[in-house]
């Protein structure tokens, strides 16, 4: 297929997709419309009942696009992971589908990462746009992430209330060693963790990224249930308890050990997670228990 040639581009995009209808349309065409044309695109469609797939579909005229649809809908992190799976270009991202990049953003990443061999990924600031396109905000959430100490960045990702990093430009070897998204709820928090402590991220001031926030989005939903939180992860998962604190430790911790840190800060690191995984259990308990 035109997505796993045998010389691939120098840049993969990965875009699941499920139901988006309204907005996947405009992801696409602002992934089309980059300066920076050396670029695949895998659309990951989760067995969507809308429109969704004919909108796709009027995109494989070019071929840098490939539309593969789910025979069934897998839920979110395993249409990321088979996504990621696929493309093998030596710079990867994935991309969601109400999500909007400036023309420029791919550029602008590109040059990041080639002026600077160390850094493991490259991002931009950000705008917030509503539901019908109309700015909400300038977002300058992520500066916290670009200290030189690579504990600090990693205190910096578990403290994060939200960001958008998750959507910039890696190295896929980077991406290799750290590892797709495990399937319980925030696996994502660790994957970006993880990128950072291989290196320090380079980001633009340029506002280059726009990031959709609407009412259908996930993390507008966070009152969700938990099992409604893992159906969305994953349509696989079943819920006991403690789960999500389990495996995010397990995961933590792997995400630790396969980083070049020295034994020190690999110690301070998990002592991050363990208050970060921990933390809301033992608050829960602790007031079940005043009662």
């Amino acid at each position: 297929m035109r997505s796993e040639a045998k010389h691939p581009p120098r840049v993969g995009i990965g875009l699941p997709v499920w139901n988006g209808e309204r907005y996947v349309g405009e992801a696409i065409q602002s992934i089309l419309d980059q300066t920076f044309e050396n670029l695949q695109l895998l659309i990951g469609d989760n067995c969507s009942t809308d429109g969704t797939e004919e909108i796709c579909r009027s995109f494989e005229s070019d071929p840098r696009v490939t539309y593969v649809r789910r025979e069934r809908n897998l839920g979110a992190t395993p249409n990321y992971n088979q996504l990621m799976d696929r493309l093998r270009s030596p710079l990867v991202r994935w991309h969601a589908c109400d999500d909007v990049l400036a023309p420029t953003y791919l550029e602008a990443c590109v040059n990041l990462l080639d002026d600077d061999p160390g850094a493991p990924m490259a991002h931009t600031e950000a705008i917030v746009i509503d539901g019908t396109g109309r700015q909400i905000r300038e977002w300058d959430g992520e500066s916290s992430f670009q200290t030189d100490s690579a504990v600090d960045r990693w205190n910096a990702v578990a403290e994060a209330p939200d960001w958008h990093t998750i959507f910039g430009l890696v190295r896929r070897e980077i991406m290799d060693r750290v590892g797709n998204f495990p399937l319980y709820p925030g696996s994502d928090r660790w994957v970006l963790g993880g990128w950072f402590l291989h290196g320090r991220p380079r980001f633009t001031s340029e506002r280059l990224f726009i990031w959709r926030d609407h009412e259908e989005t996930f993390r507008r939903s966070a009152n969700l249930d938990q099992t409604a939180a893992e159906q969305w992860w994953s349509t696989d998962l079943r819920t006991w308890p403690l789960r999500t604190t389990m495996l995010g430790l397990r995961h933590g911790r792997g995400v630790i050990a396969r980083s070049p840190l020295e034994r020190p800060d690999r110690a301070r690191c998990r002592g991050i997670l363990n208050r970060q995984v921990t933390g809301p259990v033992i608050r829960r308990f602790h007031r079940r228990f005043r009662r």
